[in-house]
């Protein structure tokens, strides 16, 4: 659920609709980075912002009503206009980069001087409430800001917030209640859950501060709220070996389920009592289907009927996007594929987003449709190809400037080298089969966010099953894969590339290992150095330098120009104004290495909608 309840003169009063706020792409894909930051939308209001922020930080007592009413309220509710759904997450990353989880520590730690759980004194009861305002103010902006969640868990806060979640257990199975000590203890799971759902790289925070042992006395709560921010939190932190705690029968499992439905049957799709949203609770579904035990318990529960349900037109392109990610994490078990396929127009909306204009969504259905049917019929395939193959390497979007240098050593080193450096914008799932048919070994490159990627799990099982050659590696620091990696790795000698001390130690024993697998034939190695070589000089193109001269690397932005017009494409001039003909040779390359993506790209970025352009350009490119 997103964000805190309202407040008035410094109490709790009632609760409003949370704001309605589409899912980021963090809950669905790990890989992807918080965006650049533009706080345009909000610059009328920075000055107050500011003033505010100024104000805190100069004072030592967070006690007294003038900083509840007129200061921690004020931030809690955020500058925003709640009718333009774009602000709000602008406003929660000024408040992150400006300072304000360095500010809620401090708060922090000045308001636990009062005993404000005893609750004696008017001061501490105002210290209760101060610290449920400086934590709604997380509660809301959490619910918003990857960047906010991230900063959160560099300022220790996580910490702080599980200390007093272990607090607060005693108190929260009493019968006699607080307001205040509900209100606290319930912008306390929020606010956590945020954290964790918006920013999967959190994760080793909430663990070492005991988040598995305490969250897991909360599921035992008879207060349904309890028990869901718990079992949703608990579905981003804990290992496959931890699972049996949360998931003893399956009860946990079949509330999620029912909350889901319960969503899907309201106008807003929010459950009615709780308001929690169709997205938060796809997110933790999907989390816990990770667990291959889980997928098998889910199905069973029934949550292949409200997933469907997500995929039709009605619903939104987030919830689309993450309904087509359950289905493909959950296709994952051979025991699921069947009842998958043959539930009501599961196959049908699937095939039918796959048209979706929006690129994470086709891919979506990409992958969940390939795990159910493409995948089984290229079990079975030969490869296709003949020649000698090439060194493959299997990775998660987070390192890859990492196996970008440990591509280009390989090849130094003269092997070949097939990796996805453009994240399918040009790769697509029929092109990682063919790299997988294709290669000679598969390096696998180990992290706990590899183990939970669907693209990553899809490209490594495949390579199993076709019995190719593989060897892990490990690029997350003493990271011990479980679950399916942990399966396939087994007892494999494994390489540990997590650091770039060991990056350069273990690079020749890697090389060795490789031996003869993936390496270049001296034909191929000579054919690189004419090719090389040919296009150093500007031999590569006779027929088409007629008016050039020097290397095409040598060639400015007039050079492009004229070598445009020289192959019937000036018309094209326009969209090329920044590109000199270093750009076009790398143009060239990804036309050869990433091949869907180069289409897409002329297509949709440089606007060549032409057939006979694009052609005419890729056969200019060729000639170089």
């Amino acid at each position: 659920m997103g964000c805190a309840p309202s407040t008035a003169e410094g109490v709790i009063v009632s609760k409003t609709t949370p704001q309605e706020r589409a899912p980021t792409k963090e809950e669905y894909d790990t890989d992807n980075k918080p965006e650049t930051l533009d706080f345009s939308l909000i610059e009328d209001n920075t000055s107050n912002i500011d003033d505010i922020l100024s104000y805190l930080r100069r004072q030592e007592d967070y006690a007294g009503e003038t900083i509840l009413d007129e200061k921690l309220v004020r931030l809690s509710e955020g500058f925003y206009n709640p009718s333009d759904e774009k602000i709000f997450p602008v406003y929660a990353n000024y408040l992150a980069v400006h300072g304000y989880p360095q500010l809620y520590v401090k708060i922090f730690n000045k308001l636990h001087s009062y005993d404000f759980l005893d609750r004696n004194t008017k001061k501490d009861t105002f210290a209760l409430i101060g610290c449920y305002l400086a934590t709604s103010v997380l509660w809301n902006t959490c619910d918003s800001s990857p960047v906010m969640c991230r900063e959160v868990g560099k300022a220790g806060i996580i910490e702080l917030m599980m200390g007093d979640l272990g607090a607060l257990k005693e108190y929260a199975v009493v019968k006699e209640r607080d307001e205040y000590k509900d209100a606290y203890l319930e912008g306390l799971l929020a606010t956590l859950h945020n954290i964790i759902r918006l920013y999967i790289d959190n994760r080793g925070y909430f663990r070492n501060a005991g988040a598995v042992e305490i969250l897991q006395y909360y599921l035992h709560m008879e207060k349904i709220l309890y028990r869901t921010y718990a079992l949703l939190t608990l579905s981003f932190i804990v290992n496959d070996d931890e699972n049996h705690r949360i998931n003893t029968g399956n009860e946990n499992l079949e509330f999620l389920v029912t909350l889901l439905k319960s969503a899907l049957e309201s106008k807003d799709h929010r459950e009615k009592e709780y308001l929690f949203h169709s997205t938060e609770l796809v997110a933790g579904i999907t989390k816990l289907a990770v667990n291959d035990q889980n997928k098998v318990k889910l199905v069973n529960a029934g949550v292949l009927k409200p997933l469907v349900k997500m995929l039709q037109d009605e619903c939104t392109v987030k919830e689309n996007l993450l309904a087509a990610t359950a289905v493909w994490t959950l296709a994952f078990h051979k025991e699921n594929k069947n009842n998958i396929q043959n539930e009501d127009g599961c196959v049908e909306a699937l095939e039918k987003l796959q048209k979706s204009p929006d690129h994470g969504l086709r891919k979506a259905c990409d992958g969940a449709l390939w795990e159910l049917k493409a995948n089984k019929e290229k079990e079975v395939l030969p490869s296709t190809v003949t020649s000698k193959g090439h060194v493959m390497i299997s990775y998660n979007w987070g390192v890859q400037k990492r196996m970008i240098r440990l591509k280009e050593k390989l090849k130094a080193a003269g092997f070949k080298v097939w990796m996805d450096i453009e994240k399918m914008g040009g790769s697509t799932l029929e092109a990682m089969a063919e790299a997988v048919q294709g290669a000679d070994v598969v390096l696998i490159c180990m992290s706990e966010k590899y183990k939970y990627s669907n693209p990553c799990r899809s490209e490594a099982e495949y390579t199993y099953k076709l019995n190719k050659d593989y060897i892990p590696i490990r690029v997350q620091s003493n990271y011990t894969p479980d679950g399916w990696l942990g399966i396939m790795v087994g007892a494999k000698l494994y390489f540990d590339f997590s650091t770039e001390d060991y990056f350069e130690k273990h690079f020749p024993n890697l090389v060795k290992e490789l031996g003869e697998r993936g390496k270049n034939t001296i034909q191929e190695e000579h054919s690189e150095v004419v090719r090389a070589e040919a296009v150093l000089t500007g031999t590569g193109n006779p027929s088409n330098n007629t008016s050039l001269n020097g290397p095409v690397s040598s060639w400015n932005n007039d050079d492009v120009i004229v070598w445009l017009k020289e192959n019937e494409l000036g018309h094209l001039t326009p969209k090329f104004k920044r590109y000199t003909g270093r750009k076009l040779l790398t143009l060239r390359k990804i036309s050869l290495e990433a091949p869907q993506f180069f289409y897409e790209s002329v297509q949709n970025k440089l606007g060549i909608k032409d057939l006979y352009d694009i052609i005419t350009f890729k056969e200019a490119l060729e000639e170089f």
